[in-house]
């Protein structure tokens, strides 16, 4: 295993940040897809997520990007699993969803793990959470389009 030396202050190296940069465009996803099926409370907290985790990992220091990254993107977690909570009553798809999360959950710990001891695997589960995350995202915003009985094809929080 090699270890990683970081400059003073830098929570990742280029080499380290940049594919958490590109995993970071995943959120694009869910938020294009919230936005053309009307759920736009959703398509908003995707964006921004999006573009608060873009902005810090394109220099990922200990300063107050990363303080405004991570606040916001526990905002978004909470609004997502408590919609998918209320929303999503099928048991097969609460499975799926609980699944999707507890794996999104072990990958991120997984990677603060690896992380303090230096271990340059981190990065690959960070990106995997990244990426289950927008998975999630995506089912929680399909669910809502469809199978809340509205029948539309759209968000039941959308715009009369």
């Amino acid at each position: 295993m090699t270890s990683i030396l970081r400059p003073e202050n830098h929570v990742a190296t280029w080499n380290e940040s940049r594919w958490l940069l590109g995993s970071s465009c995943a959120f694009l996803i869910p938020a294009i897809y919230a936005y053309r099926v009307e759920c736009y409370v959703h398509s908003v907290l995707s964006a921004a997520t999006f573009l608060l985790s873009v902005n810090y990992w394109r220099k990922a220091m200990y300063d107050w990007r990363r303080l405004v990254d991570m606040v916001f993107a526990r905002i978004g977690f909470a609004v997502f699993a408590l919609t998918g909570l209320y929303y999503i009553d099928h048991p097969v798809s609460i499975h799926l969803s609980y699944a999707v999360i507890g794996g999104g959950l072990y990958c991120l710990t997984t990677s603060e793990q690896l992380y303090i001891v230096n271990d340059p695997r981190w990065v690959n589960y960070h990106m995997v959470f990244h990426a289950l995350i927008s998975f999630e995202q995506l089912y929680v915003i399909y669910y809502l389009g469809t199978e809340t009985g509205t029948g539309t094809g759209t968000c039941p929080w959308s715009p009369p």
